[in-house]
């Protein structure tokens, strides 16, 4: 709930009536068919955006908006974790993880990001990166899956040791401990 009282649903079904509304009045105006047929069009329209707003049949994919995340198959995650000093960061170093469990052990994971590095500049959240144990939890065996990261802007990997990444990056992280992290985090 926000300050007005309604929650996001709320305010999206507002958003659509209204727009059912609009369409109501253009068609009645500028069609002399049968109002019936425009409320029926008008209806149909509006459990259409609502149900597509509001339900994703299968898993969070990259690029996916945060907002979206909870509306998919998996519902809301079992935990929500932000990087130290959230809201004191730069977007750019920014990130969230929403991780789903199964007999307390993580078994989807995405990563959020605030900031668009193909176009230098922060945007709302998305699905940077996406990890998806389900089926190694399900089976028998005791194989375990090595996090692999899908989303590197920074290209660890190129690099041989925390030294060196930081070296070049040193401007891009808050200090050696968070640019070791990073590098460690991608060179599993």
């Amino acid at each position: 709930m926000n300050e007005n009282g309604l929650n996001k649903s709320a305010k999206i079904g507002i958003v659509i009536t209204v727009l059912v509304i609009g369409f109501l009045i253009y068609s009645g105006i500028n069609s002399g068919n049968n109002q019936s047929k425009t409320t029926e069009k008008a209806a149909t329209t509006s459990v259409t955006l609502e149900t597509a707003s509001h339900s994703y049949s299968g898993v969070p994919y990259e690029g996916m908006a945060e907002s979206e995340v909870e509306f998919t198959s998996l519902g809301n995650a079992d935990e929500v974790e932000a990087c130290t000093d959230f809201y004191k960061l730069n977007a750019k170093h920014r990130w969230k993880e929403y991780k789903w469990k199964e007999n307390g052990k993580t078994v989807f994971k995405v990563t959020i990001r605030y900031f668009d590095y193909e176009k230098d500049c922060a945007v709302p959240g998305f699905v940077s990166d996406v990890c998806d144990w389900r089926d190694s939890y399900k089976s028998n065996k005791t194989t375990t899956k090595k996090h692999t990261t899908t989303t590197d802007p920074y290209n660890a990997k190129d690099y041989n040791n925390e030294d060196d990444f930081y070296d070049d990056h040193y401007d891009d992280f808050a200090d050696y401990n968070e640019a070791e992290e990073y590098y460690n985090d991608h060179n599993d």
